[in-house]
């Protein structure tokens, strides 16, 4: 049931693509919440516990940079996000509290909820 719930939050939110949020801050992933990733202005880290497993630029845009991925592109409404040591994926879903995006080489769909600051 909650995979079904996921799905169809991620079919609602793709009907609406010009409602996107901003992608920065925290996400903690679904399969694995020890697992997380923050985007903090141009820069992405990557968390597995306490430990950064990765960190570098990140860029989103309307064109993927996987050139295999998609080649006859003219849909304005996809987003993809690029980091700096290659990896490519196209951004299926992105509100307030869920962020998903697909890995357009393997085809792993990521899940991330938003984790919000305690005041």
């Amino acid at each position: 049931m909650k995979a079904f719930a996921t799905i169809l939050v991620f079919i609602l939110i793709s009907q609406h693509p010009g409602q996107t949020k901003p992608i920065e801050g925290a996400w903690i992933d679904e399969a694995d919440y020890l697992s997380s990733i923050t985007f903090d202005k141009n820069v992405v880290y990557e968390m597995s516990g306490m430990d950064t497993i990765y960190s570098g630029k990140y860029f989103t845009g309307f064109h993927s940079c996987d050139s295999n991925y998609l080649k006859d592109n003219n849909n304005k409404y996809l987003k993809f996000l690029s980091f700096d040591d290659g990896r490519c994926f196209e951004i299926t879903g992105l509100s307030d509290s869920v962020l998903a995006f697909l890995h357009t080489t393997s085809g792993r769909l990521h899940v991330f909820h938003k984790k919000f600051q305690q005041n």
